[in-house]
C-alpha cells in the first residue's frame, strides 16, 4: 500500500516520459514507450530457431553450416524507429535509467515476465523510482532494478506470443550474464547499458538470477559499427572469458542490439568453455 502511494506521489513529482519520443506518461505502469511508439515497434519475425535470423528457413544456411555456440537467440523487437531511439538514449543519451523499464519490457517480450515488487524495502523503491525520472543519473547504475506489475498487465494483450520466444526459459532456473562493455568505453560513459538490463531483466523474468562479472573482456576490440560479419568475427574472437561461476548452470546472455551475432557468438564460447550447460540470448533489438 505504502509502495503505491509513494509511486503515485512520484508520478506527481517527476512525470514518467516515453523512453523514446519523451512524451509525458501517466505514470510508470505505461513504461517505457507512450502507445504510439509502442504500437510502432515492430516484432522480429519468425526465422532460425538457433540464431533467429528472419526467414523462412526454420534453421538457417549459416546455422546449418557453422552452428553457433548458443542455442537460441531472441530479441524484443526489430532495431528501428521508437526502439532504436530508446536504445540510442540509453546508450549515448546518458540516461541509463531507462535500462529499468526497457529490461522489464524485454523480459515480457521474449519471458514472460512476472510481476516483482519495486526493490527490498521502500527506501529502495524510492532510490529506484527517482532514479528512472533523473533525479540521480550518475548513481542509477548501482541501483537494484525493478519493473511495474501494471506495466507487464498493460502489455499483456501486445506481447502476444512474444512471451514465449525463449524456449525453456522456465524449466529451470537461468543465470542472466551480460556482454561486458569495454572498459574505456564504460568509463568514457559512465555505466555498462548490457549489464543494467540484465538486472533489471532477471528481475522481472520468471527463475532468473542475475550473475555479475560472469563475462570479462580480456581486450580492448574496435566498435563493431560498420563491419561485415567476417570482420566482427574477428574483432571479438577470443575477446572474453568466463568465471567459473557459470559452471554447470545454464545461462541467459543479455544485450541492448544484436545484428550478426558474432559477439554473442563469441562470448558464447566463452561461457561454455568456462563450463556452463547452456548458453541462450536474448537482445533489446535485432538490427539488419
Amino acid at each position: 500500500m505504502a509502495a503505491r502511494v509513494l509511486g503515485a506521489v512520484l508520478d506527481l513529482l517527476y512525470p514518467p516520459r516515453c523512453a523514446a519520443c519523451g512524451e509525458g506518461l501517466r505514470s510508470t505502469a505505461e513504461e517505457p514507450f507512450c502507445p504510439v511508439c509502442r504500437e510502432a515497434v515492430d516484432a522480429v519475425p519468425p526465422g532460425c530457431r538457433r540464431c533467429g535470423l528472419p526467414g523462412p528457413d526454420a534453421l538457417c544456411g549459416g546455422c546449418h553450416a557453422d552452428p553457433p555456440a548458443f542455442t537460441s537467440l531472441a530479441a524484443g523487437g526489430l532495431f528501428g524507429g521508437p526502439l532504436a531511439d530508446a536504445v540510442h538514449a540509453l546508450k549515448y543519451g546518458g540516461r541509463p535509467a531507462l535500462a529499468r523499464p526497457l529490461g522489464a519490457w524485454l523480459a515480457h517480450r521474449t519471458w514472460g515476465g512476472r510481476s516483482p515488487a519495486y526493490g527490498d524495502s521502500e527506501q529502495s523503491e524510492c532510490g529506484t523510482l527517482r532514479a528512472s525520472r533523473g533525479v540521480s543519473p550518475a548513481s542509477e547504475a548501482a541501483k537494484p532494478a525493478a519493473a511495474s506489475a501494471a506495466s507487464i498487465r498493460a502489455e499483456g494483450a501486445a506481447a502476444g506470443p512474444q512471451a514465449a520466444l525463449l524456449p525453456g526459459a522456465r524449466a529451470q532456473p537461468s543465470w542472466i550474464v551480460a556482454v561486458p562493455l569495454g572498459r574505456r568505453r564504460r568509463l568514457d560513459r559512465g555505466y555498462d547499458q548490457a549489464a543494467l538490463l540484465a538486472r533489471s531483466l532477471a528481475r522481472s523474468a520468471p527463475g532468473a538470477r542475475f550473475l555479475p562479472g560472469a563475462l570479462v573482456r580480456t581486450r580492448e576490440t574496435a566498435p563493431q559499427v560498420g563491419r561485415t560479419r567476417t570482420e566482427r568475427l574477428g574483432n571479438v574472437r577470443g575477446a572474453f572469458r568466463g568465471s567459473p561461476a557459470v559452471q554447470g548452470r545454464d545461462v541467459v546472455l543479455v544485450d541492448d542490439v544484436v545484428t550478426t551475432g558474432a559477439t554473442a557468438r563469441a562470448c558464447a564460447e566463452a561461457l561454455l568453455a568456462a563450463g556452463a550447460r547452456s548458453v541462450r540470448v536474448l537482445a533489446l533489438a535485432r538490427a539488419d
